[in-house]
């Protein structure tokens, strides 16, 4: 005797697909059912995701492992002797479990409206770098995920809005298996609490002002992109505020050596998260807990 269909209310399971960024797999687990049920389910009510949520869900990543934290690759500006160094201390530490690419993986010179366009840098230049980086990333890193940076959607404007965000990193790094969201943030749950590592448009020359700011707005620990400096700390409420540097190669980018201004030096940065406990390599030698 066939066993009997489970039906799911329609109200119940639209609003746990929504709370699961119209994920299969989060509503299956949340509402202990198979992803082929969901589907069918779904199907069979006729729900389809909103336009805004294709590409946008959120990215949760278990913190439980261990894994690095990388803002602002700014491929093929990059300082691949700091990439090197920071992927073979992910395999001597053991952090291979995840990598974050929270904004400006690549740089996307080729594709800005502004006038200083770097010639060495072109966009066919760009993407061989990029998939052979994406390539030596993925023989160290068990799951690699990519959000929003004010570099990488220059590509999509050029596009004009006809594909994606998810979409034009996918096609542009030749990589189907990337986790890509249109979200400036991932967050990583673990046992220290929330971590919240995001590509702020926010800038301060105070290099922890930013993160400290957001860590107690959104009551999780920050690791900021963006500002290119790196720094760590603690905010006002006791989260950790991290301001996770570059692996841009300052001597290979042009237009900071056309003008001459005061601005804070850039910092090569990285942050490993090892059980929930910040680790980054280029401020500390050693893997352990700050105070």
């Amino acid at each position: 005797m066939p066993a009997k269909r489970i039906v799911l209310d329609p109200d119940i399971l639209y609003s746990t697909w929504a709370s699961n960024g119209f994920t299969n797999h989060g509503t299956s687990v949340a509402l202990g059912v198979s992803e082929t049920h969901v589907r069918s389910e779904l199907l069979l009510n006729g729900f389809t995701k909103p336009k805004s949520a294709v590409g946008n869900a959120e990215i949760i990543i278990d913190g439980a492992s261990r894994g690095l934290v990388l803002h602002d690759v700014h491929i093929p500006l990059t300082n691949w002797a700091h990439m090197e160094y920071l992927c073979e201390e992910a395999k001597c530490i053991k952090a291979t479990d995840w990598l974050a690419l929270p904004g400006d993986f690549l740089n996307q010179d080729a594709t800005s409206r502004h006038q200083d366009r770097q010639e060495d840098a072109g966009l066919e230049e760009e993407r061989a770098q990029a998939r052979r980086g994406m390539k030596k990333l993925r023989k160290v890193f068990d799951r690699i995920v990519y959000s929003l940076g004010n570099h990488d959607i220059r590509l999509v404007y050029q596009l004009e809005g006809k594909m994606s965000f998810a979409e034009s990193i996918k096609m542009f790094l030749g990589d189907d298996e990337v986790e890509v969201t249109g979200r400036d943030y991932v967050l990583i749950e673990t046992p220290e609490g929330l971590y919240r590592a995001c590509h702020t448009k926010s800038y301060s020359r105070n290099p922890l002002a930013v993160p400290a700011k957001l860590a107690d707005r959104h009551r999780c620990h920050i690791i900021s992109g963006h500002t290119h400096h790196h720094a760590i700390g603690k905010s006002p409420s006791g989260y950790w505020a991290i301001s996770n540097g570059t692996a841009q190669d300052y001597n290979r980018t042009e237009y900071l050596h056309r003008w001459t201004t005061d601005f804070p030096v850039w910092g090569l940065g990285g942050t490993f998260l090892i059980d929930g406990v910040p680790y980054c390599p280029m401020l500390s030698r050693t893997p352990k807990k700050l105070s």
